[in-house]
């Protein structure tokens, strides 16, 4: 999905990827940081990998309250079938 193409996906599938895609960078930032012995360039590849997991949030956030809708109708169709 790298070269998504974003008129054969829907809204919420676009913000997922765009998800992933932070998470992707956290996880490269955070091994980068893994591998240096300088305590400096640690130190900024982790402030970018936590920079990273903070869109990785906001960006599930928007999943979460894109998806909810659709899940809030689930659960009223079918949460007293139980």
């Amino acid at each position: 999905m790298a070269d998504m193409n974003v008129q054969e996906f829907g809204p919420v599938s676009v913000w997922e990827h765009a998800r992933d895609v932070e998470k992707k960078a956290e996880e490269y930032y955070r091994e980068k940081a893994a591998e240096v012995d300088d305590n400096d360039k640690k130190q900024a590849l982790q402030q970018i990998a936590d920079e990273e997991h903070r869109h990785y949030v906001a960006l599930d956030s928007v999943v979460k309250f894109l998806s909810g809708p659709k899940q809030w109708l689930e659960d009223a169709e079918w949460g007293g079938m139980e």
